[in-house]
């Protein structure tokens, strides 16, 4: 995502996380305020609840 092309900043960034449910290395907080506020839950203090928001194929 950190090399994504100049028009392809449009991308939701902040939904790629990494194994675990954890946030990324370079912009924690800032990832977590912003899925915060799209109603992203979390466990363990700073770990995406993988149980209720993880995608589904």
């Amino acid at each position: 995502m950190r090399k994504a092309k100049e028009e392809d900043r449009d991308v939701p960034w902040q939904r790629v996380v990494r194994a675990g449910g954890f946030l990324s290395y370079e912009a924690p907080r800032n990832q977590e305020a912003l899925l915060s506020e799209e109603g992203v839950s979390f466990v363990f203090g700073d770990c995406v609840d993988l149980q209720q928001h993880q995608w589904a194929k």
